[in-house]
């Protein structure tokens, strides 16, 4: 184990409960997926997001032009 890894473990004992789940399904996460593709997402939302993409590339879900996008944050005060 590397020093700075120790490190971090030896903080994150002193993280709220929830923090410390959310550390412990990400390093399940990389443990169970030794791939690239490595995400904090759950599995209904991968599904949503590939649904999203599916939608895309078969031209049912437009996207926003960057003009769009700046009006929209606009809108929002942003």
């Amino acid at each position: 184990m590397t020093t700075e890894l120790k490190n971090i473990l030896k903080r994150v004992e002193k993280w709220p409960k929830k923090r410390q789940e959310d550390a412990t399904r990400a390093l399940l996460e990389v443990e169970q997926n030794p791939l690239p593709r490595r995400t904090l997402l759950t599995k209904e939302q991968i599904k949503e997001v590939e649904s999203v993409q599916r939608g895309i590339r078969a031209g049912k879900i437009k996207m926003l032009s960057d003009k769009q996008v700046k009006a929209m944050w606009k809108s929002f005060g942003l």
